[in-house]
């Protein structure tokens, strides 16, 4: 599957395409199925940038909000909010943050959940 980043947005508002691709290196890392891949950068005659990712195609259903939620918290993560319009979850003891964890960025496959669309990143780095 490839996934190419609206133009100028990358992720987050406020991140940059620097710290984009370090979250999918941080995605491959803790869900090496993910297998997230720079594949090239695109530039539009207007002068905006788009970058292209590439990962495998997962195929199933997304799981309900409940079963997201009982998968997330079964892995030592509680809801977090800190302003953000999105669904967060934290690991207080690693500083792991999951962002935009609504279901649709989940998907059931070979009875496990794999995020395809959710944002990592670490408390106070980002």
């Amino acid at each position: 599957m490839l996934k190419i980043t609206f133009p100028d947005k990358f992720g987050r508002k406020e991140h940059t395409p620097f710290q984009y691709l370090e979250r999918w290196a941080l995605m491959s890392q803790l869900v090496p199925a993910t297998q997230g891949k720079f594949e090239d950068c695109i530039m539009s005659q207007a002068g905006t940038v788009s970058i292209v990712m590439s990962m495998p195609f997962f195929a199933g259903p997304h799981p309900s909000p409940e079963e997201t939620h009982s998968f997330i918290t079964a892995l030592g993560f509680e809801l977090f909010r800190d302003g953000s319009s999105t669904l967060d979850y934290i690991d207080r003891t690693s500083g792991l943050i999951l962002r935009d964890c609504h279901p649709k960025n989940w998907i059931k496959a070979g009875g496990a959940l794999v995020p395809v669309d959710v944002i990592p990143e670490m408390a106070g780095l980002l």
